[in-house]
């Protein structure tokens, strides 16, 4: 399964894939914005989401971007988000009571930022460096990331992974990092990371959370029911030699 992290969002937004946003409803957009129609289905520009539409558009001339939620019904701008940069929206979120927003700026250094908007609002719930891994019964499982690998060292302790389980709606957080215990008689542990994934995990087709780590007695992975809670121990799996 393939991970959206701020690298895959820049090279959608430059390159464009096959996937048509729908229609936007209501007013045209101010002067100057347009929406990009060339996204994944994850990483939208327009969805719809409980009686509202979600989109976002560009100004590519000065690189600000505008998240709007409308009616679906009547067209009615119901809030407006400003930012600077060029963002999408995760429609993975949809019917969840919030909206996930991606922002790319660039210059001598690209950045990325994640926020977190309420759905009903638009009002910032969260700001940071996160992704969105994973959406289950209502629970959003967020990572968090270094923005210029490997400078933060936060992210270099093999024990644990960083991030947290949120029931989504309420904003409350279920779970805060996911502990991988070490294997008794083999050492400590080692994260063997790929690209800039620091933390040295993935996302199954069954929305597990996969974390690889190392020791003395070889490669194993801790797979986790994220969602759950409390959060149970993770599964051990040795890796085949």
């Amino acid at each position: 399964m393939c991970r959206i992290t701020p690298l895959l969002l820049l090279a959608g937004l430059a390159v464009g894939r096959a996937t048509p946003a729908p229609s936007l409803i209501g007013a045209p957009l101010p002067a100057g914005y347009v929406v990009n129609r060339n996204f994944t289905p994850e990483l939208s520009s327009v969805y719809r989401d409980e009686g509202r539409q979600i989109s976002v558009a560009l100004r590519p001339g000065n690189y600000t971007f505008l998240v709007m939620a409308r009616d679906a019904r009547t067209g009615r701008t119901l809030w407006k988000f400003h930012g600077q940069g060029t963002a999408s929206v995760d429609a993975r979120l949809a019917g969840q009571g919030a909206v996930m927003v991606t922002v790319i700026t660039t210059g001598a250094i690209t950045r990325s930022q994640a926020l977190l908007l309420d759905a009903r609002t638009g009002s910032v719930r969260r700001k940071g460096l996160f992704t969105l891994e994973g959406v289950r019964d209502g629970k959003a499982l967020f990572t968090q990331y270094d923005e210029a690998p490997p400078s933060a060292a936060f992210l270099a302790d093999p024990n644990v992974l960083l991030g947290e389980v949120m029931q989504v709606r309420t904003g409350r957080t279920l779970t805060r990092n996911l502990p991988i215990p070490t294997r008794p008689g083999c050492g400590p542990l080692k994260t063997l990371k790929v690209g800039s994934n620091m933390q040295g995990f993935r996302m199954n087709d069954r929305q597990q959370l996969v974390a690889t780590r190392q020791d003395r007695c070889g490669t194993f992975q801790a797979t986790f029911d994220w969602w759950k809670v409390p959060l149970p121990a993770p599964k051990i799996e040795s890796s085949a030699s």
